[in-house]
């Protein structure tokens, strides 16, 4: 993907074509079979993108190659011509003078008639009247780019003449071409580097590697990266005057340096919003590496941060960044719609923020909308050439920083809110660690409720065998006293005399049943109407009718006979059964049981029949027993469960303060500038507020007992608790046991002497009024790690609340700069700094980062624009009261090193210090 701003080219300065007499060396043929496309693509093939087309003393090849580069590039190629010429000077010392692409053939045959060269075109052997330095010195006069060719080898400058004459001849050179560095030589054999005499000169020209191609073969083994904004010979020269910061030799850097962070933004839209994009939507692109937007007051500069964060969803960072009310009131006051002309607030009912981010090899389109308030994400269908909705967390899946000068000063005055950022790191990871965490701490509550219940359940027990001995005893008094062997056969005889009730209830019901039926039963007579009486068969037919008729009534009149036949038995049943011996013994089994309910009741036993309630009863308790023991079992395991699941909420706490710490080592290693360390549980600032909500009273009574930060000398239990942890910083463990001997404390009824602090009565009854929930909830609770940032002042080490306003937000932006490859937007960091720390604390961290992320700066300091290198400057003008892009580029660009220098206060004296000898304004 292509982006405005500068990037790395491959670019071949020393090149030969067909049209130098010894191309081919000694393969004569190729003279006749290379064309000029075929000659191009060897180079697209390798990757090289610019290639300067330097042929002996001739441009022959060089409108040829320019008509074909540009058909190439219409089929999608990235190859440009740059024309050239590597011209033989009087001595025999080769000279490349290099050209815009524009340039045409006439215009170097125009150049080798201007240096008096009179020889044939191609041949490398015929020299000029002009000196080395003369010729170099016409190249550069007519815009050209002035390289003496292999200064190590034969024609070269280095073979030929001393330092003094070398100097001298090196005056008007842009750069130099060296074949095989000064280091080479010397690690084959000690003073033996041709380059020594140029080495000691210390002229500080860039030294450019290139394939000297004679054959197609010989294309890519050699060539420079070279850092430009667009293929053109201004871009060339400022890069070659720029030295190692724009110019990599293949041969020390082979590997393509075009790293882009894998998230960055690659766009931002903004549409109807008051003072941008009002009557013509407001778009700018963003480079991955450094994107500096620059502007005079008014033009808006600082707006495009407050849109980015608006668009990408941070708002909400303000409360957990900073502790300034007033950062966020002002960005409330930015993010609102008016209410009438003179209120504050550039947002509309139509406004719309719309970025481009760009995560791998996938654009996405993030859109908010005022109307909403809610992000849209979508992703671009390459196959389908559409903008596919889809779902998910903007703040995880789209990673970026983004901070203003305030909030950086405000972090340095509050150095534990580097917490939130740390803990938001990949090595930190604070989201997953809280997943496990929270899954840990509930296991924990709910073990403790568990526990509590099995632990209420067991407390039954005593009742119970109270309640079990009470019912013995009564079990006891009835069996005694025979009831049990009379209540067998007294209940032998009632379900006996059950049995036989039912029995003969049943008979006699079903045989009135048949009486009732039969008594009102009928059977009716055929129809005779419907048959004739003259007609034979029906007679025949009424006949047989009418008999069968009057035997089904003679049948019901047997049938009654029967059932009164059975009345008759069931009768002689009830007299034998008055009689029988089984009544006798249902008799006497009553009279039994009834003079001996008779005789408990004299005795004081009200109810005899509660000896099978009691014998249930003792079943039931029994049961109880049996589960209360399984209970006390249970209890003993969940106590174990409670002990191993609170040693893994220590640990997994001791986690979260080990990754901080080796995050923060990670980060800073080797760097002497500043300092930060965890110190575990320390934190002080939200020591008594995080306590309070635990405890539920976040009024600020009992401040004298927990945490009194008005007197000179600070009091109570937490202020105690954080002296000792404090003390014990390098033990981690040793702070574990301070914390858990304090939420001992606390948990003991009626303790009022907690770490050596004497508590008041009424803090005391209050603590131990506390619900077992809420105790739950303290052994969940252990202090927050505290931050301490200290910075080199020069000559020691000093905590950041002791530097100046510079010193803490130069600190703070080091260690932002240190760390991370999301992108990084910073509005006007440089605030409160001086150059010497702009340079040392950003400039240097910036150039060591940008290739790992993004970077967006609003800035009106030069010398993060120029020393930063940045490779995209966007700068904003302000329009009848709207904000519009003056000029976008890079520092190649003519127009933005002019918007540097007329806007940017010292901007003309960074760029002339950066470009060292000449700068095109």
């Amino acid at each position: 993907m292509e982006y405005i701003g500068s990037r790395w080219w491959r670019f071949d300065f020393h090149t030969h074509t067909p049209a130098s007499l010894d191309y081919g060396k000694d393969d004569h043929s190729l003279k006749n079979t290379v064309t000029p496309r075929s000659w191009l693509m060897d180079f697209i093939n390798k990757g090289i993108e610019c290639v300067a087309v330097t042929d002996h003393n001739t441009a022959g090849w060089v409108d040829l190659l320019k008509v074909e580069a540009e058909s190439l590039r219409k089929d999608g190629h990235s190859i440009y011509i740059f024309p050239g010429v590597k011209i033989s000077a009087h001595g025999n010392i080769h000279i490349l003078g290099i050209f815009d692409p524009s340039t045409t053939a006439d215009d170097i045959t125009r150049l080798m008639g201007a240096v008096e060269f009179h020889g044939t075109s191609g041949d490398s052997n015929a020299v000029t009247e002009y000196s080395p330095q003369q010729v170099l010195e016409k190249i550069v006069r007519r815009n050209g780019v002035a390289i003496p060719a292999h200064i190590d080898l034969g024609a070269g400058l280095c073979k030929a003449y001393s330092s003094h004459t070398l100097k001298q001849n090196l005056e008007h050179a842009t750069a130099v071409e060296v074949v095989f560095r000064h280091e080479q030589y010397e690690e084959t054999e000690v003073k033996s580097s041709p380059l020594r005499s140029y080495i000691n000169l210390n002229l500080g020209l860039s030294e450019v590697l290139s394939s000297d191609a004679h054959r197609p073969c010989e294309v890519g083994r050699g060539f420079t990266w070279v850092k430009m904004c667009a293929p053109t010979i201004e871009g060339v020269r400022l890069a070659l005057l720029d030295g190692d910061v724009s110019i990599k030799r293949s041969d020390l850097y082979p590997d393509d340096p075009n790293i882009y962070a894998s998230n960055r933004i690659t766009g931002l839209l903004v549409g109807k919003t008051k003072y941008c994009g009002r009557g013509r939507d407001f778009e700018t692109p963003f480079h991955p590496w450094l994107n500096c937007i620059i502007g005079g007051r008014g033009s808006g500069k600082s707006s495009i941060l407050e849109f980015l964060r608006i668009g990408l969803g941070r708002k909400s960072e303000f409360s957990e960044y900073s502790f300034n009310s007033e950062i966020k009131n002002t960005f409330d006051k930015f993010a609102k719609k008016p209410k009438h002309r003179g209120d504050d607030g550039v947002l509309r009912d139509d406004s719309i923020i719309q970025i481009l981010y760009r995560k791998d090899f996938t654009e996405y389109r993030l859109t908010w909308e005022y109307v909403n308030s809610e992000i849209k994400i979508e992703h671009y269908e390459k196959d389908t050439n559409e903008w596919v909705l889809e779902e998910g967390n903007i703040l995880t899946r789209f990673p970026a920083r983004i901070f203003s000068q305030k909030q950086i000063y405000d972090i340095a005055k509050h150095p534990n809110s580097l917490l939130k950022i740390i803990d938001s790191t990949d090595s930190v990871d604070r989201f997953s660690w809280e997943s496990n965490w929270n899954e840990i701490r509930t296991k924990f509550l709910q073990a403790r409720i568990k526990y509590r219940d099995l632990a209420l359940k067991i407390k039954q027990k005593s009742d119970i065998v109270g309640q079990l001995s009470d019912v013995n005893r009564k079990i006891i008094l009835i069996e005694k006293s025979g009831h049990a062997k009379i209540l067998v056969g007294y209940l032998s005889a009632a379900n006996k005399k059950i049995a036989i009730d039912e029995f003969r209830s049943g008979v006699e019901n079903k045989l009135n049943e048949l009486k009732s039926f039969y008594e009102e039963f009928l059977f009716e007579e055929v129809n005779k109407d419907s048959f004739a009486q003259d007609n034979d068969s029906d007679k025949e037919f009424i006949i047989e009718a009418t008999n069968l008729h009057s035997k089904m009534m003679a049948r019901r009149v047997e049938i009654l006979k029967l059932i009164e036949s059975g009345i008759g038995d069931i009768e002689n049943y009830n007299a034998w059964l008055a009689a029988s011996k089984i009544n006798d013994e249902i008799k006497i089994n009553t009279a039994i049981y009834e003079a001996h309910v008779s005789k408990l009741r004299e005795g004081g036993v009200s109810n005899p029949n509660e000896y099978q309630l009691l014998v249930n009863l003792r079943k039931e308790l029994d049961v109880k027993l049996k589960g209360i023991n399984n209970f006390e079992f249970e209890l003993a395991k969940v106590d174990k469960e409670v002990k191993l699941l609170y040693a893994e909420m220590i640990e997994t706490r001791k986690l979260l303060t080990s990754r901080r710490r080796n995050f923060i080592e990670e980060t800073l290693k080797g760097n002497k500038l500043i300092h930060v360390s965890i110190e575990p549980f320390s934190d002080e600032q939200f020591l008594d507020s995080g306590f309070r909500k635990v405890i539920s009273r976040e009024d600020g009574v009992f401040s004298n007992d927990l945490f009194n930060q008005d007197d000179e000398k600070k009091s109570g239990i937490l202020h105690k608790l954080n002296e000792a942890v404090l003390e014990s910083s390098d033990d981690i463990d040793g702070c574990i046991h301070i914390i858990n001997n304090f939420k001992r404390g606390l948990r003991h009824k009626g303790n009022a002497n907690i770490l050596g602090y004497n508590l008041s009565k009424r803090f005391v009854d209050f603590k131990d009024s506390l619900s077992p929930e809420i105790y739950d909830q303290i052994l969940c609770w252990f202090p927050e790690d505290a931050v301490r940032v200290r910075y080199l002042d020069g000559k020691k080490m000093k905590d950041i609340s002791q530097g100046s306003a510079g010193q803490k937000a130069a600190t703070i932006l080091s260690f932002l700069l240190s760390y991370g490859e999301e992108p990084l937007i910073l509005d006007q960091p440089e605030d409160d700094l001086d150059n010497q720390l702009i340079y040392d604390l950003i400039v240097k961290k910036i150039q060591e980062n940008k290739s790992k992320r993004q970077i967006i700066i609003v800035t009106h300091n030069p010398n993060i624009v120029v020393n930063g290198d940045s490779e995209l400057v966007i700068s904003l003008n302000e329009n009848k009261g709207m904000s519009e892009i003056l000029c976008i580029g890079g520092l190649q660009d003519l127009s933005v090193r002019h918007a540097v220098c007329n806007i940017m206060e010292g901007g003309r004296m960074a760029l002339q210090q950066r470009y060292r000898r000449i700068m095109n304004s």
